[in-house]
């Protein structure tokens, strides 16, 4: 990533511009990193920083951000049957649900399944994560070896007793 990255936007007078700002991340993040986006708008007709603002982006494990990730798609599939067509932020507000489909299908869920809602959604039920049972087979292979070891240990004390007792063998 680099330091400082310049932007030119057309001069539109006094039409206001819609935009999308996309960030993204190197391949290397991990969970519990943090990013921090510093964004300035500087009008050189002025000679001068006119506004700005900040972007923080704490990185999380997946687990802990697909039921939001899934809210936010449902909220936003909603918002997007309430805009007019014609609105100038359409292509940028269906940019922005591409991206939030494809985050959503990243995290192993299927967008699809996702409708649109005003108080979002929860996870499909095969994307929340399960509490692990074992199967039958690795149970029994548990019990046995516990009563192995039982065994084992019974046979290791007797045969101390015979090594350190050898009378009360």
């Amino acid at each position: 990533m680099a330091d400082v990255t310049y932007v030119p936007l057309p001069s539109t007078g006094p039409q206001r511009l819609a935009g999308l700002l996309t960030i993204q991340l190197p391949n290397t993040v991990r969970s519990g990193d943090n990013y921090r986006v510093s964004v300035h708008h500087y009008s050189r007709l002025q000679s001068r920083l006119v506004g700005g603002f900040e972007v923080l982006i704490p990185v999380e494990a997946s687990e802990t951000i697909r039921a939001e990730a899934v809210r936010t798609l449902a909220v936003m599939r909603h918002v997007a049957t309430q805009l007019p067509v014609a609105s100038r932020w359409r292509p940028v507000f269906d940019r922005y649900l591409e991206q939030l489909t494809g985050r959503v299908r990243g995290l192993g869920i299927d967008p699809g399944r996702i409708p649109p809602s005003a108080e979002g959604a929860e996870p499909p039920d095969e994307a929340r994560p399960r509490p692990h049972r074992p199967s039958k087979a690795t149970l029994c292979k548990c019990i046995l070896a516990a009563i192995a070891g039982v065994f084992a240990a019974k046979i290791l004390v007797r045969l101390l007793r015979c090594i350190c007792q050898p009378r009360r063998c």
